[in-house]
């Protein structure tokens, strides 16, 4: 988060990634992983320190349209001029797709220097028979030094009239 290391990224970052999956049934993976090493530095720039973030995610599917995953990232974080403190984070979370219905939930847990900071959301949509749709989200975050402290609420309606067309209205409660 900027609001720690300055760097206003969008989990974009130079680095590497092997990933694969095993267990085929009916065209899918039921065992996925992803092992990754980045620079840390955020969007489109250079390495400026010897410290490199370290992710790995596995996803179980048990089930073709669901998914339980969990995630693991350490990371050194830049928060003064070559002063790094260790901010290691982790995730749980599910989702299911179907033709019609969409589920998803995560919570995330990260520590920066001694703040805590914990995060999760739930997301439910429904796909109408082409081309509308409907989404509702929960979320908060909150952090022990009362820094990021927010929950929100979002309604969304989508309307995709062409594959490469999409029409999107949503409001939002936040709630400080």
């Amino acid at each position: 988060n900027g609001r720690y290391d300055g760097i206003a990224a969008t989990g974009r970052d130079f680095g590497f990634q092997i990933y694969g999956g095993f267990i085929e049934r009916e065209g899918y993976s039921i065992i996925n992983y992803n092992l990754g090493v980045f620079n840390g530095n955020g969007i489109n720039a250079k390495d400026t320190n010897s410290s490199k973030d370290v992710i790995a995610r596995l996803s179980i599917k048990p089930f073709k349209g669901f998914a339980v995953t969990g995630s693991y990232m350490y990371a050194e974080t830049n928060y003064a001029m070559n002063k790094y403190m260790k901010s290691p984070r982790w995730a749980v979370g599910a989702l299911y797709n179907s033709r019609h219905w969409v589920a998803r939930s995560e919570y995330a847990e990260a520590m920066f220097d001694n703040n805590r900071t914990r995060a999760f959301y739930v997301l439910g949509g429904y796909h109408f028979e082409k081309p509308w749709s409907v989404v509702g989200r929960y979320e908060f975050i909150h952090d022990e030094a009362n820094t990021l402290n927010q929950e929100r609420i979002t309604i969304a309606g989508i309307y995709k009239p062409y594959k490469f067309l999409r029409l999107q209205l949503d409001g939002s409660y936040v709630m400080n």
